[in-house]
Formats: C-alpha cells, structure tokens, sequence
C-alpha cells in the first residue's frame, strides 16, 4: 500500500509507522460448497491442529449476504 497516495485521497489526513514484523500464512480453502460451514471449520481446524506445526490457527469465513450474492 502507498501510504502518501492513501493518506492524500482522504485529505491529507496524517499517516503512522507501526514498527512491527509479519509471519508466513498459509491459506486453505474447501474444495466443495459445505452445508454446515461452522462443522466444516471446527474439522478443519482440529485437522491442522494435529499436524506438527508451530504457530497461531485462525479461521475466517464470508458473511452470509457475501456467499449469496456471489462474493461481491
């Protein structure tokens, strides 16, 4: 992200450097449309969790109204 174009488009408004540091992610998506999205993940996670890998686990997923109308 350019910091100055984002802070110009919204009036100039002041811009802040966080020190900080970012981490590898790995996505994983279904395969296949799921009934019950909420069972699907909880399998999902207990799946990764088992695996032998350091680092943090969270789960997201798209509001209702996003999945009906297609993503938009």
């Amino acid at each position: 992200m350019d910091a100055t174009k984002f802070a110009t488009f919204f009036g100039n408004v002041p811009t802040f450097t966080i020190p900080g540091r970012t981490f590898p992610v790995d996505t994983f998506f279904s395969k296949n449309p799921v009934e019950d999205y909420v069972d699907s993940a909880v399998k999902q996670a207990l799946q990764i969790h088992l695996q032998p890998n350091e680092g943090e686990k969270e789960i997201f997923h798209l509001c209702l109204s996003v999945i009906h109308v297609g993503g938009t």
